[in-house]
C-alpha cells in the first residue's frame, strides 16, 4: 500500500470514528429522561453503553423499565444466585 493510500484509510478510519461517536451520542440522548431518579439516568446509561448484562441495586424501582435497553436489574442477593 502506497503512503497516499495509507494517509486515505487513516482519514476514512477518523470519518467513521467521529460517525460512531455521533450514534452513541445520540442513543444516549433518547435515552434520557426516562427513569424515576434522575441521579440515575448516568448508570442506566453506562450499562446500556458498555453492553452489560444487569445492574446490582438495592433499589430495583428506580430501574424498572431498564430491560427496554436490555439491562437486567437484580439485586445483590440475585447476582450472587446467578454467578
Amino acid at each position: 500500500m502506497r503512503r497516499v493510500e495509507k494517509m486515505h484509510l487513516a482519514a476514512l478510519k477518523i470519518q467513521l470514528n467521529a460517525i460512531v461517536i455521533q450514534c452513541l451520542i445520540c442513543t444516549i440522548l433518547l435515552i434520557r429522561p426516562f427513569l424515576t431518579d434522575p441521579d440515575d439516568e448516568l448508570i442506566l446509561e453506562l450499562a446500556s453503553a458498555s453492553a452489560s448484562s444487569y445492574i446490582v441495586t438495592h433499589n430495583r424501582d428506580d430501574f424498572r423499565d431498564a430491560g427496554r435497553f436490555g439491562v437486567g436489574v437484580l439485586t445483590p442477593g440475585e447476582f450472587l444466585r446467578v454467578l
